[in-house]
């Protein structure tokens, strides 16, 4: 009931603050312990406090909420050591942080070697992330991670499962520190980069997008069905602002705010009112909605 009543509290004083911003047209200072952000993975999230601090609830068998225990929580609990977190990201059974000096802290899972600290050992707790800095962003997939750095012309950097390319580096070896991108299309000038089930896809600062990992529904948008473990470019894109890669599919953002997605729409994920099964059915996305005919075969992220 405190804690019912503490939220409570919260969101009244942010609501009543927002208000006077509104009114004011000034920036406002957000209550102590706010969220500014939330993470979700399979079965757990975080939350980045305003403070600074993370805290995760849900799942947590693989100490993916960062406590020191493996114990399930209905409720937010702290991660052990954040304190200085400027982003959060959750995987399927990891998460990590961005903290304040461009490092990286993971935990949870780690059978993969997904929280990049050369080990395959699971961590209820933070650990560092070996072998990099000067981290910009940060993307957990389900059983990989990767990040974007601000040196190198916006290079990026991947570790932990890999068996379908997903890392980028050219080969299917699992890494249990981070690797460069290399060959194919590259990702230098990388800007946002998106890690998903198995396969993770970056913006370009020209607008293009570059794709890599599985690619049997399509997902990588290069017109075909097969797996890359090099960059490989998105067919007919030049205009993204953004890109989320989900398990099966991919969605990008353009400049004119419309659109796209392709892959997997097994359950609808394209969100064009139809469920293709696999068909990798194309998403044209506009104002107002188009439904393109389904396309068993070259599958393109098109413009029509």
């Amino acid at each position: 009931m405190k804690l019912t009543r503490l939220s409570l509290a919260n969101c009244t004083a942010t609501l009543v603050a927002t208000i006077a911003w509104m009114l004011a047209g000034e920036a406002i200072a957000l209550p102590p312990g706010s969220f500014v952000e939330v993470a979700a993975g399979r079965a757990h999230a975080c939350g980045r406090l305003e403070t600074g601090g993370v805290q995760c609830w849900g799942n947590n068998d693989s100490g993916q909420l960062g406590n020191d225990t493996v114990v399930d929580s209905a409720i937010p609990v702290n991660v052990v050591g954040i304190t200085t977190a400027v982003q959060i990201t959750a995987g399927e059974a990891h998460s990590c942080a961005r903290l304040d000096d461009s490092t990286l802290r993971c935990w949870g899972r780690n059978g993969a070697g997904q929280l990049g600290n050369n080990s395959t050992t699971s961590s209820p707790v933070p650990v560092p992330v070996n072998l990099i800095a000067n981290v910009t962003q940060v993307s957990a997939g389900d059983t990989h991670t990767c990040a974007r750095l601000i040196g190198g012309g916006g290079s990026v950097r991947c570790w932990g499962a890999n068996a379908s390319g997903q890392l980028g580096d050219g080969s299917n070896t699992q890494r249990l520190e981070p690797v460069a991108t290399v060959g194919g299309s590259g990702t230098t000038g990388a800007t946002a980069v998106g890690a998903g089930g198995s396969h993770t896809c970056a913006r370009i600062n020209d607008g293009t997008l570059r794709c890599w990992g599985f690619g049997a529904f399509g997902q990588l948008g290069d017109g075909l069905k097969v797996s890359s473990n090099v960059p490989i470019t998105v067919s007919t894109i030049n205009s993204a602002t953004s890109v989320s890669a989900g398990f099966g599919h991919t969605c990008a953002r353009l400049a004119d705010g419309t659109l796209r997605c392709w892959g997997s729409n097994i359950s609808g994920g394209l969100g064009d009112g139809t469920v293709a099964g696999f068909c990798q059915r194309l998403w044209l996305a506009s104002l107002p909605a188009r439904r393109p005919e389904c396309m068993l075969a070259p599958i393109r992220p098109v413009l029509s």
